[in-house]
């Protein structure tokens, strides 16, 4: 009998210590030392960590791992997130008062879904509303992002950028999605004191981060 992380259940790890997330429950949380040692012993490759399996037991409790009929319990780590090493600069072009609306707009229903919505069910919404994007989903066209990231910057009277880095990191991706473009929404987090944030990217250039403080967050989910 083996194990598995539960499904919804993602880690990285920052400054030597596990940080987990439950996209199911909104919830991020670490462990106490027997914990994660006996989580990460799950991924020494040579199988040499000893098995505590005490501290397996209260790691199924508390649904971060499920017992699996595979007998081998040692599985591949987070996938290995970037942050992009470079940024996007609002363009400096007049923006589109249609294009402003329609930011307007994206930020009131994203505003709903952050406040009413698991990050499991953004996902699934994210992924539905990605399949539908017309042409290559991965183009870069960075006339288009600097557009608008231009006409967010404009809506920043209406909607400050304080403290909501989730719904405004959903109105612009579905208003990237609405015009053929597919960035990734990055979720990271940092330590001392812990912080969460969110950003959009592609590989190469954050596009829209109104910290713009990504480069000092490890990433653990990107949808």
């Amino acid at each position: 009998m083996g194990y598995r992380l539960r499904e919804g259940v993602l880690f990285c790890r920052v400054e030597g210590r596990v940080i987990m997330l439950d996209i199911r429950a909104n919830r991020y949380f670490a462990h106490g030392d027997s914990a994660e040692k006996a989580f990460l012993g799950l991924f020494d490759p040579d199988g040499t960590a000893d098995r505590d399996e005490i501290a397996i037991a209260h790691l199924i409790d508390r649904d971060v791992l499920e017992r699996h009929p595979d007998s081998s319990d040692r599985y591949s780590g987070p996938e290995r997130l970037q942050t992009a090493p470079d940024w996007l600069l609002p363009g400096e072009r007049p923006v589109s008062i249609w294009l402003v609306a329609r930011v307007i707009l994206s930020l009131c229903r994203a505003s709903m879904d952050a406040r009413l919505k698991s990050l499991a069910s953004i996902k699934r919404s994210l992924a539905r509303r990605r399949s539908t994007v017309i042409g290559d989903p991965s183009r870069r066209d960075y006339e288009s992002y600097e557009a608008i990231a231009a006409a967010f910057e404009r809506t920043e009277f209406l909607f400050s950028p304080a403290d909501r880095c989730l719904p405004r990191s959903l109105a612009f991706v579905a208003v990237c999605n609405k015009v053929g473009l597919a960035p990734r929404l990055i979720f990271g987090v940092k330590t001392n004191p812990f912080v969460a944030h969110c950003w959009v990217q592609t590989d190469e250039r954050i596009l829209y981060d109104h910290s713009p403080e990504a480069n000092l967050f490890t990433p653990i989910l990107a949808l």
